[in-house]
């Protein structure tokens, strides 16, 4: 399956106040005040996928929903009150937050139907987190026969961080899967994605 690049739809803003705080004014030398490189923060390095590095990688089956995980997110912790969400994972935290990365799993559904799932997630993630704002959405349909939608958002602090939130319905039920992230980890978000599906609950 493709690899799926970063929506950035509505960083507009974004980009205006990053030219506005680099602006100097004409009396200002060309290197005053410039930082050197090695102060400047710089992205983070995405995480080998499944395909590239599997040993550090395992596979989670969530009460029917599969995906593969990096094996250095601790979980699951279970949870009983955040809407549809029963179990997350999270890597060691650096940031306020007290996580880098979050995935949140909820319970494989057969009652309701993915538009109803829709508007509750949407709930839940504007409850769980701050600065929530949908950007964009995207749908396919995987080889298995499930269909997939991403919904990518922009959250906390003005803003800064993304999200991206799966639904998954097949003949087998519907299920939601949201990675929450202070910072953003392509290798991470290509993993969970690639892998997602619904699967019959073993009896």
């Amino acid at each position: 399956m493709r690899r799926r690049s970063l929506l950035v739809s509505g960083a507009g803003g974004a980009a205006a106040g990053m030219v506005s705080a680099c602006a100097r004014s004409e009396e200002t030398a060309p290197n005053d005040a410039m930082q050197a490189v090695a102060e400047v923060a710089q992205p983070h390095d995405p995480s080998p996928g499944p395909q590239e590095q599997p040993t550090d990688w395992i596979p989670v089956n969530v009460s029917g929903i599969s995906f593969s995980l990096l094996s250095a997110m601790e979980g699951p912790t279970p949870h009983r009150d955040w809407g549809p969400y029963t179990v997350s994972y999270d890597m060691a935290a650096s940031s306020q937050e007290g996580f880098d990365q979050r995935l949140m799993v909820s319970a494989l559904d057969t009652t309701t139907t993915a538009d109803g799932l829709r508007q509750t997630v949407d709930l839940a993630v504007a409850g769980l987190v701050t600065g929530y704002a949908q950007l964009a959405r995207v749908s396919w349909q995987r080889d298995s026969g499930t269909a997939v939608e991403r919904t990518a958002f922009s959250w906390g602090p003005e803003g800064l961080w993304c999200g991206w939130t799966w639904i998954l319905a097949s003949g087998v039920g519907a299920g939601v899967v949201t990675l929450l992230g202070t910072y953003t980890d392509d290798g991470l978000r290509n993993g969970v994605e690639d892998t997602l599906d619904l699967v019959r609950r073993q009896s």
